[in-house]
């Protein structure tokens, strides 16, 4: 899988870190705007191969992440308030306009929120899970228990009273922070 994101660190094998600026020209910031916050990985893409094959992806970005899980195989749909924003160096994958609502019109998809939350009073998130009717979602972003910077109490308060964790693997990532790919499967009820 063609992943220059990766690639931009030389880093294919773990322990996947990088660290936050160096001397060869680049930062975190730039990076994150020519790709996305957080880095994917091949093993994240089969992973998330096997438990959906069909994502719509809510607050995508430039598309970098659909752009990715699409080499994967995986039938993408993305969506963002701000497609065309000029923040993105480059745009990855056709991210339609719509916001989380959008998420209520495909229950037959996995729901994708990456980094959902950057900017850290945003309830996107939990917006998002709120419309959200399906049965799989995919987190990526820090745990709960890190600093919270990704989605917030209330977005993971709502996950688990709805679903479970099902698979996390960790990604590669940025020296501070401790981004990892969570897949959640609906609980089954009684």
């Amino acid at each position: 899988m063609n992943n220059p994101y990766l690639k931009e660190f030389g880093h294919n094998q773990p322990p996947f870190q990088v660290k936050q600026s160096g001397n060869d020209g680049w930062d975190r910031k730039d990076l994150i705007r020519q790709y996305a916050h957080a880095i994917p990985s091949a093993e994240a893409a089969t992973t998330a191969a096997q438990y959906a094959q069909k994502i719509v992806e809510i607050g995508a970005g430039n598309g970098y992440w659909a752009w990715f899980f699409s080499q994967a195989g995986i039938d993408v749909l993305a969506f963002d308030l701000y497609p065309d924003h000029s923040f993105w160096k480059k745009k990855w994958f056709d991210v339609k306009f719509g916001y989380t609502t959008v998420a209520k019109k495909f229950p037959d998809r996995a729901l994708m929120l990456v980094w959902p939350c950057a900017e850290r009073m945003s309830k996107m998130a939990s917006h998002a899970l709120q419309s959200y009717e399906g049965d799989t979602v995919i987190y990526v972003g820090e745990p709960q228990d890190g600093k919270g910077l990704t989605a917030g109490e209330e977005f993971f308060g709502i996950l688990e009273s709805r679903f479970e964790v099902a698979e996390i693997v960790w990604l590669p990532r940025w020296a501070i922070y401790y981004d990892h790919m969570a897949i959640y499967v609906k609980k089954e009820t009684n």
